[in-house]
């Protein structure tokens, strides 16, 4: 019985000494938090190789910066709940919160708008941080379990990173978007090259223009990029979708800023929005690996069709003769299926026909209406006259480059890391882990698709 006491005394010992200094743990803490933020702030600098200088065995499908970041957050808290898994792991925890928030405006987010969103390496970039932000959410969920399993039942509730989590996951979101707005930017040259061409007076139709030989290179080029390195498919497939969408409705604004049109003109445009939907339904299949089956999503093959098909259907309208103008009213009704005089008047305003000349013809269209079934009526079916571009907003805050760890760097400026000699050696290794792990998530992603 008295052995019995003596070792239930050895189990009590654990942690005695060190409790006794947990009112002095915040200095402990203060440290690790300006660690992790003159951390962020180093990675401002480092992540930018892994877009410039992209691995050729594509090993690289995270930012560097985010293995090191957990793996130095999981040696302090190995670390810590050494001495304390109580208020000082739980302040702890807090400290990480904070540092993940600062790490997804700064570092992945912010890298998007510190790069010209004109070269390979902005798209490379984007889709790296698109990678990491899955990355991160996962991780950040394991190290949620993680704390709860090491801290004191006391403090389990308190420990919650829900909200970084959602952060992250937003921020995939925000790469696509960031990823669409700077194809917008490598294309506005070519759709400015569009809109100069003499469309109105042009004589014969010959091969796809000049412009839409750009742009298909263009796209090609950069959603190759975007394709190979996005690792999760099914983002692959937002950002086609999202793409996909924006493209067309800024083709056919575009479209509406060439007018007038002839007839012969509009036939050039059919040519050519010809070419962009054959561009369209390939850009799906730059994410296949050689010798993978390549299918074209169902729900994406909807997307492009039914944009190309109010594209075609306006530009053979234009070519229709106006006269007999009922002829033509039961030709626009018929292909265009919309009863709104505003988007009527939109298209004769597109084929040149002046306000005035255009009378006789709406009255024809409002006699015709009673004939057909199942009209939309809606006013902005067509582009209005102002509607310059359609490009989404990214919702990348003005200020998102700005360090939310400001103050953590202000209480120790000069601390730095305590490992910081050491742990590169150790880093390598556990990035090398890393990558192995989301290689094979991969290739289970792209297994799944194909069953």
């Amino acid at each position: 019985m008295q052995v019995d006491e003596k070792k239930e005394a050895v189990y009590r010992f654990e942690h005695a000494i060190s409790s006794s200094f947990e009112p002095y743990f915040y200095l402990y803490i203060n440290t690790e938090d300006a660690t992790i933020a003159s951390m962020i702030d180093s990675y401002v600098q480092s992540d930018a190789s892994a877009a410039t200088n992209p691995e050729e065995d594509g090993t690289v499908v995270v930012l560097p910066s985010s293995t090191d970041l957990f793996y130095f957050y999981k040696e302090t808290l190995v670390q810590c709940a050494k001495f304390s898994t109580g208020k000082a792991l739980l302040d702890l925890s807090q400290v990480f919160a904070k540092h993940l928030n600062s790490y997804c405006n700064k570092i992945l987010l912010g890298g998007l708008t510190r790069n010209d969103p004109k070269t390979p390496d902005y798209f490379r970039l984007a889709s790296l941080s698109l990678n990491t932000a899955d990355y991160c959410s996962m991780t950040t969920q394991q190290l949620e379990e993680k704390l709860k399993e090491k801290i004191e039942v006391g403090y389990v509730d308190q420990v919650d990173l829900t909200g970084e989590k959602e952060r992250f996951m937003q921020a995939i979101s925000l790469c696509i978007d960031a990823i669409v707005k700077g194809m917008d930017h490598a294309l506005e040259p070519y759709f400015l090259q569009m809109m100069r061409l003499p469309w109105g007076t042009m004589d014969s139709v010959g091969d796809q223009s000049d412009y839409v030989t750009s742009v298909m290179d263009i796209v090609k080029r950069y959603t190759s990029v975007i394709g190979r390195t996005i690792s999760n498919k099914r983002y692959f497939r937002t950002f086609c979708d999202r793409f996909a969408e924006w493209f067309l409705n800024k083709y056919l604004s575009l479209v509406f800023r060439c007018k007038p049109v002839s007839e012969i003109g509009a036939e050039q445009l059919l040519l050519d929005t010809h070419s962009m939907k054959t561009l369209l339904m390939e850009i799906p299949l730059t994410s296949y690996s050689d010798g993978s089956p390549k299918v074209v999503p169902t729900s994406y093959g909807r997307i492009v069709s039914k944009g190309i098909s109010k594209v075609e259907g306006i530009l053979k309208t234009i070519m229709s003769p106006m006269e007999p103008y009922e002829a033509y009213v039961e030709n626009y009704l018929l292909l265009i299926k919309d009863k709104h005089p505003s988007n009527f008047g939109r298209l004769l305003d597109l084929k040149g026909i002046k306000k005035p000349d255009q009378g006789p013809l709406m009255d024809m269209l409002q006699k015709r209406i009673p004939h057909h079934d199942h009209l939309s009526d809606d006013p902005h079916l067509i582009p209005a006259p102002e509607q310059h571009s359609t490009t989404p907003q990214t919702m990348i805050p003005n200020a998102i480059a700005t360090s939310l760890s400001t103050m953590a760097s202000n209480a120790a400026s000069n601390v730095s890391s305590p490992t910081e000699s050491t742990r590169g050696k150790l880093n390598e290794n556990f990035r090398k882990l890393v990558m192995t792990g989301m290689a094979f998530r991969k290739d289970l992603q792209e297994k799944r698709d194909h069953n």
